[in-house]
């Protein structure tokens, strides 16, 4: 049975958190947010990467993230736009 516990404090949950975060900003509108839900005790884990803690006593701390999208570049916004 595969145990997460093998695999904490190697960096593999920030580099997923991270990733997933990236391509949200990428994608989103402006203005959005991300939320979640850990698991009791693993709050901290999120705050550390930006994440405000919504308490829900009994079932784990819900978490928000605000976002809004990465802005284009000055070749990516000429090509987008048909500007050149």
């Amino acid at each position: 049975m595969l145990s997460f516990k093998e695999y904490q404090g190697d960096g593999v949950g920030t580099a997923v958190l991270r990733a997933l975060i990236t391509r949200i900003r990428e994608h989103c509108c402006n203005h959005a947010y991300i939320g979640l839900m850990a698991t009791p005790g693993k709050e901290s884990f999120y705050e550390e990467h930006g994440f405000l803690r919504r308490p829900a006593p009994g079932y784990g701390s819900g978490l928000v993230q605000f976002v809004d999208p990465v802005p284009l570049s000055a070749a990516e916004s000429t090509a987008t736009s048909g500007i050149k």
